[in-house]
């Protein structure tokens, strides 16, 4: 029979990588509350997509952002936002709901890529 150690002993179990409870504590999904503040942003944001087309005015000012500069990471960033949008307007129910908060990091990701070249246009290669 396999003995459980007890939580009560000294050391780092369920910390320390030696033991397998380090790596279920990492990947428990308990900790995020699923109808916290996240996901009713994350509920909104895709509410906006699909029904107002509220995305389009932010994809054009990415698009002019990222051509301007001309280089393969600014096309491909673009091609991601544009790829990632239309997935979030195709997609239905609760698929739409499981992909809306990786959207909006993805989104998230490439408006910094963005912002990051239009501040080397501005100040210079350093924020290149």
């Amino acid at each position: 029979m396999l003995a459980w150690p007890s939580l009560t002993e000294p050391g780092g179990i369920g910390f320390l990588e030696e033991y397998a409870v380090a790596h279920w504590r990492r990947e428990a999904l308990i900790t995020p509350i699923w109808e916290g503040p996240s996901n009713i942003q994350a509920l909104d944001f895709l509410g906006t997509v699909q029904r107002q087309r509220a995305h389009e005015p932010f994809l054009e000012m990415m698009e002019h952002l990222l051509r301007y500069h001309n280089t393969d990471v600014g096309r491909g960033t673009l091609d991601c936002l544009e790829r990632t949008v239309e997935r979030l307007q195709k997609a239905s129910g609760r698929a739409a709901q499981c992909l809306t908060k990786d959207a909006l990091t993805t989104l998230a990701d490439g408006s910094q890529v963005a912002i990051l070249y239009d501040l080397a246009r501005m100040r210079g290669e350093r924020y290149a």
